[in-house]
């Protein structure tokens, strides 16, 4: 198995393929993942403490599911916030999707400008399939995105 990511459950680690991060054996750090922690970290508490004292995972307090839903609200809202970035630079580079070379170049534009600090994610987030339907979705012919 050359390209598949392997959990470890009993160590509570993911190994990544060689092909990741340069056969370096880690996963790129998120972007911003600093404040992402930062956000998550008042709810971990939470939950970690309101976890010891209920070990019943099928009836679950009030206050576990306020933390759950806290937590959900903020991976969307990060998810957001990294789309947001993403399309802002669509709105200003516009870019022919049908020409791989065009796409290719955009990529390479975008990286130019995302922070040294997160090019690594970012660089193969732009190889994904997610991106690359989301980029035919938004800059496809049939994309509201797209002046005909």
């Amino acid at each position: 198995v050359i390209d598949a990511y392997i959990v470890e459950i009993d160590n509570n680690r993911i190994i990544p393929p060689p092909s990741m991060a340069n056969g370096s054996g880690f996963l790129p750090s998120l972007p911003e993942v600093k404040k992402l922690y930062h956000n998550l970290a008042v709810d971990h508490r939470a939950l970690v403490d309101l976890n010891n004292k209920n070990h019943n995972p099928l009836h679950n307090t009030a206050k576990q599911l306020s933390c759950v839903h806290s937590v959900i609200h903020t991976l969307q809202a990060y998810i957001f916030w990294f789309v947001r970035k993403v399309e802002t630079f669509f709105d200003h580079n516009p870019v022919e999707i049908s020409d791989s070379l065009s796409v290719e170049e955009f990529k390479n534009n975008f990286l130019k400008v995302v922070s040294v600090n997160n090019k690594e994610f970012v660089k193969g987030f732009l190889d994904t399939q997610l991106f690359s339907h989301y980029l035919h979705a938004h800059m496809g012919p049939n994309s509201k995105n797209v002046k005909h």
